[in-house]
């Protein structure tokens, strides 16, 4: 039992590991600490105008830079506050306050927009394109300014989780002993759970993926084990780098950046540890409705080839031939230009490939389709009769449902019962019903599914379509 605990988790520590790496988080964390460097000093001025409105403005400031300080060190800090104060809005009516918000929030936001991409990409999707481009600009931008004043609300509940437990201590003082020591041990454990929940909420919201709280909550926990770890070996590492001395005027802006580009690494390493487990325990990988799974593909010279139309075949054959004389003269090895026209002459569909280009590998996105997915499914079949209950009567379930399973190439019915549950039917290969009738749990965003009952039944005639009753 010991055994298989520790296989399992070294397993989804090794392939996290493998698909970190294979997505190129250095790359994206890069960009990710370029974004933060220009959002960081707006995401905490609306920080401070959240925890302002409990604490009062001074108070929430003094709160929010000691964490900086605590956390990315006194000169990281520093940078930040000068850079707060250079951004704040000046009371100058209602109209220039509203615009300067607005600046604020655009600022906030940026690095959201550019993390939700991030975790995209780990997670294998993509938004769907679509010709209303400007309201999912929109929307996507409200939602990375509800993380923010998520981020708010929750330091906010730090805050006063920590002023709670160093009163309480200090009342107990005179009867427990050791309380120093029992009082940064409680602030660890606060500091870890507040860094949980907002990788939680990253991890929850940002991705085009439908997740659960229960998907997000162990890859948060390790994340947050980490980033606590981390910070300390970062803030060690500066130390001792003489790194803001190197740079001059400019070391505080590079501290920063050298800050959250680890902090970054650590963050898109959290998600791949997040997908990793949730496939481990065999949950599927649902994208929401705006978005799209994509396949990545390598493809050799053949495969490229069987793609190509018969004008592009004779482009690419005049070229393999081009490119082989040329090698052939290089290497001293040239032949005369008849004995190579008798022998184009005498080729009829077959095409000499030069060594130094045949076998290489070409790396391609694309989304799934219907028919790329069929093909990749089971031949062993079956039909599945499931019961939804919970509040999702309605036109938007089945429809949901019914578009699941056309995606998976199913036939079967989806249709509303008296009572206001669901039954459904659904009959095609195995592992394709099987993905199904996981997301039946998860459903449409504005269905609230409380529980899914399943069977498998046997029929003479099973449906040949999909419809809704």
């Amino acid at each position: 039992m010991i055994i298989q605990f520790f296989a399992f988790w070294w397993g989804v520590l090794r392939r996290s590991v493998a698909l970190w790496l294979e997505r190129n988080a250095f790359s994206y964390a890069g960009s990710l600490a370029f974004y933060t460097l220009f959002s960081l000093a707006p995401t905490v001025i609306i920080a401070v105008t959240v925890i302002g409105v409990v604490l009062g403005e001074e108070a929430a400031q003094g709160q929010i830079f000691a964490q900086l300080q605590g956390t990315m060190g006194p000169e990281a800090a520093t940078a930040i506050e000068h850079a707060v104060a250079q951004s704040r809005i000046q009371e100058s009516g209602l109209l220039p306050t509203l615009l300067g918000f607005a600046a604020l929030a655009v600022g906030a936001t940026t690095v959201f927009g550019q993390m939700q991409f991030s975790l995209n990409t780990i997670w294998g999707v993509a938004a769907r394109p679509s010709s209303n481009s400007l309201w999912i600009f929109v929307k996507n931008r409200m939602l990375s300014l509800t993380i923010v004043l998520a981020i708010g609300f929750i330091l906010l509940v730090s805050v006063g989780l920590g002023v709670f437990v160093r009163a309480a201590l200090k009342a107990a003082d005179d009867v427990l002993p050791y309380v120093s020591l029992l009082t940064r041990g409680v602030e660890l454990l606060v500091s870890i759970g507040v860094i949980a929940a907002l990788f939680a909420t990253i991890f929850k919201v940002l991705p085009d993926v439908v997740l659960r709280w229960r998907d997000v909550i162990v890859g948060a926990v390790v994340t947050a084990l980490l980033f606590s770890i981390g910070r300390t070996g970062i803030a060690l590492y500066l130390a001792y780098n003489a790194t803001a001395s190197t740079y001059g005027a400019a070391g505080s802006v590079v501290v920063v950046l050298l800050w959250v580009y680890y902090s970054s690494l650590i963050l898109l390493f959290g998600a791949a540890f997040t997908k990793v487990h949730l496939l481990a325990r065999h949950k599927p990988i649902i994208p929401r409705n705006s978005a799209v799974l994509v396949k990545q593909e390598l493809l050799d010279q053949q495969s490229v080839r069987a793609q190509l139309s018969a004008e592009e075949e004779r482009e690419f054959e005049q070229e393999a031939r081009e490119r082989q004389h040329e090698a052939e003269l290089e290497a001293g090895g040239a032949e005369t230009a008849g004995t190579v026209e008798s022998r184009q002459a005498n080729e009829d569909d077959e095409v000499s490939v030069d060594d130094t280009v045949q076998g290489a590998d070409v790396a391609r996105e694309e989304p799934m389709d219907e028919q790329q997915e069929a093909a990749t499914m089971s031949d062993d079949t079956l039909c599945l009769e499931a019961l939804v209950e919970g509040r999702v009567q309605g036109v938007s379930y089945r429809f949901a449902t019914r578009q699941q399973a056309e995606a998976e190439g199913l036939a079967g019915y989806a249709r509303n019962l008296p009572d206001g549950s669901v039954e459904v039917l659904l009959c095609g290969p195995r592992d394709a019903v099987e993905r199904v009738a996981d997301w039946l749990e998860y459903g449409p965003e504005q269905a609230e599914v409380t529980q899914v009952t399943t069977r498998e039944v046997t029929l003479d005639k099973p449906p040949r379509d999909f419809t809704t009753g």
